[in-house]
């Protein structure tokens, strides 16, 4: 899955997300939770090494942490 994106101050906007045309049982409902949080409006929070998104009513919708 990808989508293009632009980082703001606060925000990330993203482009519509593609995946492949390839259906895995096993990953669908990764798949429909990627293409739903990149569909959401989003606002962005750095901490240190942990990357937050929540969506304009508040509400985590992704939480990454990067490996060190």
């Amino acid at each position: 899955y990808t989508c293009d994106y632009k980082a703001d101050k606060n925000s990330l906007n993203t482009g519509f997300p593609i995946g492949t045309k390839i259906y895995c049982e096993e990953t669908s409902d990764v798949e429909k939770e990627f293409f739903k949080v990149f569909a959401e409006e989003k606002y962005k929070n750095l901490e240190g090494n942990k990357l937050n998104l929540t969506n304009h009513k508040g509400i985590t919708i992704l939480s990454a942490k990067k490996k060190s």
